[in-house]
């Protein structure tokens, strides 16, 4: 399904009960090596995993412990993690190691 209020974006929607595994599924699908991820609940464990950079979100309703393990940085708000993608040097200073 094409959304209207952004040309050439696409709406997915998942189907199952197994959203964990759509969701992996589906990044997989597009490509994990550009891939940025945000997500927050168990859920989106596997999603972050798969991403080539997973970004866990605290904010609002708090944050799954297997999401913070699976992803490779935890921020406090998806505007956090935004700015980190738009600052590259400080999203590589975070990732080093």
């Amino acid at each position: 399904m094409t959304a209207n209020f952004c040309p050439g974006c696409e709406i997915h929607i998942l189907t199952s009960d197994n959203h964990d595994f759509q969701k992996e599924n589906f990044v997989k699908e597009l490509g994990t090596e550009n891939d940025v991820s945000f997500g927050n609940g168990n859920n989106d464990r596997k999603l972050l995993k798969a991403a080539r950079i997973g970004i866990a979100v605290t904010e609002g309703e708090g944050c799954a412990i297997d999401a913070i393990t699976a992803a490779n940085i935890h921020v406090r708000s998806a505007v956090d993690g935004l700015d980190l993608l738009l600052n590259p040097k400080r999203c590589k200073v975070t990732l080093r190691f």
